[in-house]
This record gives structure tokens, sequence and C-alpha cells, in this order.
């Protein structure tokens, strides 16, 4: 495994969703790598050319507000 970078996109969201980049189970909600919203216009979102560094764990976060909080994606 190596140093490289990759892309993460969302399509096919609803509105007020966030997707959230973090290295560490006790930084999510908290202090996030990298991340993206967008708002009430809703729309596709990119984090685009993101670094990763060989042997660290990556956690995805999806979130939305307000409720139901919970929104469909294309993956």
């Amino acid at each position: 495994m190596a140093d490289t970078s990759m892309n993460i996109s969302l399509t096919g969201i609803g509105t007020y969703t966030g997707i959230f980049v973090y290295t560490d189970c006790g930084n999510i909600g908290v202090n996030c790598e990298t991340g993206a919203v967008n708002g009430f216009q809703g729309g596709d979102m990119l984090i685009d050319n993101y670094s990763v560094t060989a042997g660290t764990t990556y956690y995805i976060v999806i979130s939305t507000w307000p409720s139901p909080q919970s929104t469909a994606y294309i993956h």
C-alpha cells in the first residue's frame, strides 16, 4: 500500500447533506480532516484529490440536518 489521493463524491442526495472524513472515531462530530456540505439548494458533492496516508484508517460520515436526518445517495 502507498500514499495516494482519492476523490469522494455523492450524487442523488437531498438538501442539507454533508460528507466528512475523520481519522479517529473520537473526533467524529468534533474535528474532521475535510468535508463538504450542500445546504438548502441540495446538489452533488465532491471532495477532490484528498491525500491519504498508507496504514491510516479513514472514517467517512454522511450526515443531514434537519429531521428525518437521512438521505438517499448514489455511491
